[in-house]
């Protein structure tokens, strides 16, 4: 699962309010091959069980890739059929 845009204070706060995955910069300004309008992306990424988390906090919310969302949990959750959603408010 990955996020990825320009605004670093965005992935930022993703990183903090959910507590998992990593945040990478990728700079592609000191390519020689760059363009004056590139600017920094920044990443966040998460895999296996912290997609799962992330995908039970996701889904009562989710307006669009429900369906992503839903095979993230139909494949990593092992106490199936229950997915136990998480709600945001309960994590802390």
């Amino acid at each position: 699962m990955e996020i990825a845009m320009t605004d670093e204070a965005v992935i930022r706060w993703v990183h903090d309010v959910l507590g998992v995955g990593t945040v990478k910069v990728i700079d592609k300004t000191k390519s020689p091959s760059s363009k004056p309008q590139y600017k920094k992306q920044w990443r966040w990424r998460c895999s296996f069980r912290e997609a799962l988390y992330v995908a039970k906090l996701l889904w009562p919310h989710a307006q669009t890739k429900l369906h992503k969302l839903e095979q993230i949990i139909d494949h990593y959750d092992t106490d199936k059929p229950s997915a136990d959603i998480i709600y945001l408010k309960e994590r802390k």
